[in-house]
């Protein structure tokens, strides 16, 4: 079996939850679910809700966190050479 390759991305926040000054991240991730994981357990700190998803679009360089049934925020990616 061939390990999958991992990818270093920098995600930079507008904001999470009602914090607007998070420092831009760098996560080690193989694909765009395994860093919106990575960036779910990341993010669920800075948020009161329970019910937290993080959705990472890697062609759009853009991804957004939900928190219930609301965005808890958003934040670009980029792929750190």
């Amino acid at each position: 079996m061939t390990p999958t390759p991992t990818q270093v991305y920098r995600c930079t926040f507008e904001r999470i939850g009602r914090k607007h000054d998070v420092p831009p991240q760098d996560f080690a991730a193989t694909d765009a679910e395994n860093l919106a994981h990575v960036v779910w357990q990341f993010a669920r700190r800075y948020l009161a809700s329970s019910s937290v998803e993080v959705v990472c679009d890697l062609e759009q360089g853009k991804g957004t966190i939900f928190a219930g049934m609301h965005v808890g925020g958003r934040f670009t990616i980029e792929a750190v050479t």
